[in-house]
């Protein structure tokens, strides 16, 4: 694996790049309309998150090295350094505090360093003692809306904002079920307790279908709420919906077999509803449906 590639690795680029995407939601859905700024947004938040990452891998280097999931990340295999990976973290979470403070107001980068700790100082450390540590984790990610819409001025006391917060929560925990019904012996050997200590694997399965469904109507409620404001998006998001449900039946049916195809269908449930959060206070809906009237007028 060349140099490279170790050090994009280091900052998890994927969950990095889903972190600022969500920011940049929020931007949107808060009225922010300035592209430069939704852009800077999305790159702070995104840089905070992969900076929380690495330093996060430097706090777990120890553990890493006993999972096969992640015993050959560039610290554990010793291909990085972690003082070389500390400097990397520390630089990426101070480009990421700069930019929300140049782009946003003091509220933004209270907002972020607030998930930055919460992240790396409280859920990190919870994770060697409770297995309802992403329980308290799932906090971090739900406030990086939040962190857009704040930068876009919008009001924080909103509910629609809140409500696409409290979702987040929701949706983390299935994505934690299915990470432990796929990873649950190489957490057993780093110490780390899990839902499976809780409840067992057949009781997981079951309260993972049920989470999963319950992200199906929560996600229709958000977007009744607000989030969906045109009737493709409506459409759009209660077909996704239904897909959920059948996945979670088939988790069920399959005994767990198939959380693979639910964790992909998840990741493509908040795609959609963040990208039609994103487009329900900006003016590209509406100028769609105009462009395509003037085409189907002048068609016809």
């Amino acid at each position: 694996m060349s140099r490279v590639a170790d050090y994009c690795r280091l900052f998890r680029p994927f969950v990095a790049l889903m972190s600022g995407g969500a920011s940049a939601a929020g931007y949107l859905a808060g009225g922010g309309g300035n592209i430069l700024a939704c852009t800077a947004v999305f790159a702070a938040v995104a840089s905070l998150a992969g900076g929380a990452a690495a330093f996060n891998q430097c706090q777990e280097v120890s553990t890493d090295r006993l999972m096969n999931r992640t015993k050959n990340r560039p610290l554990p295999a010793g291909r990085i350094s972690v003082r070389s990976a500390l400097l990397l973290s520390g630089a990426a979470i101070m480009t990421g505090l700069l930019l929300l403070l140049a782009e946003g107001s003091s509220v933004t980068v209270l907002l972020g360093l607030t998930a930055l700790v919460w992240y790396n100082g409280i859920y990190t450390n919870l994770k060697r003692k409770t297995a309802f540590a992403a329980m308290f984790g799932s906090l971090s990610g739900a406030l990086i809306p939040l962190i857009g819409w704040s930068a876009a001025n919008a009001d924080l006391a909103a509910p629609r904002i809140w409500a696409l917060a409290l979702f987040l929560i929701i949706w983390q925990m299935p994505h934690y079920g299915l990470l432990v019904l796929k990873f649950g012996d190489d957490y057993a050997k780093a110490g780390f307790p899990t839902f499976l200590d809780v409840w067992g694997e057949k009781r997981l399965i079951r309260l993972v279908s049920i989470w999963l469904c319950t992200v199906a109507v929560g996600g229709l409620a958000v977007g009744l709420y607000g989030t969906a404001e045109t009737a493709a998006s409506g459409y759009s998001l209660l077909i996704i919906s239904v897909l959920l449900i059948i996945q979670a039946w088939r988790l069920l049916a399959s005994h767990g077999r198939s959380y693979k195809t639910a964790f992909g269908v998840l990741h493509c449930y908040l795609g959609v509803l963040l990208f039609f959060a994103s487009l329900a206070a900006t003016e590209i809906p509406g100028r769609v449906y105009q462009l395509a009237g003037h085409l189907l007028h002048g068609y016809f």
